[in-house]
């Protein structure tokens, strides 16, 4: 699972599991639709989303529990803002490659294709976390 760093600080930590029903009871009270990344794994092992859409239903879900549970100014919420931005972000780029993967309507349909490479701005090193916008890392791990 990709891990998100902004000023030393893991971002993502707290979004990884729900906090105990016996710890925060009342977390439970508030928000009606708890969901965590290990939920949203396990959906996505299942074959649970069938689009990206509904991929970011459930992030946005988890985002808006975030916000709703925590206050403005706790860093929870505030990271909650980085996890939406971080996902738009990752949707576009998404939608930009297949955008360009995608024959356009003036294309000869008979013609052979050659395939683009990726552009640069998506490349990624498993070893080397990348610097993204206002100083935020990500580097990935392999979780099963």
């Amino acid at each position: 699972m990709t891990k998100l760093w902004i000023d030393g600080r893991q971002v993502s930590l707290e979004f990884i599991q729900l906090p105990s029903k016996r710890e925060l009871p009342e977390y439970y009270h508030i928000v009606s639709q708890p969901i965590d990344f290990n939920r949203i794994r396990k959906n996505l092992k299942k074959g649970h989303y069938d689009t990206v859409d509904a991929l970011g239903n459930d992030i946005r879900l988890l985002i808006k529990n975030a916000q709703e549970y925590n206050r403005e100014d706790s860093d929870i919420f505030q990271d909650s803002k980085i996890l939406l931005a971080v996902w738009e972000n990752i949707k576009a780029q998404a939608s930009a490659m297949a955008a360009v993967a995608a024959p356009s309507a003036s294309v000869d349909p008979v013609a052979p294709s050659t395939p683009s490479a990726a552009p640069a701005s998506v490349a990624t090193s498993e070893s080397n976390p990348q610097p993204g916008p206002s100083g935020i890392t990500a580097d990935d791990e392999n979780t099963n």
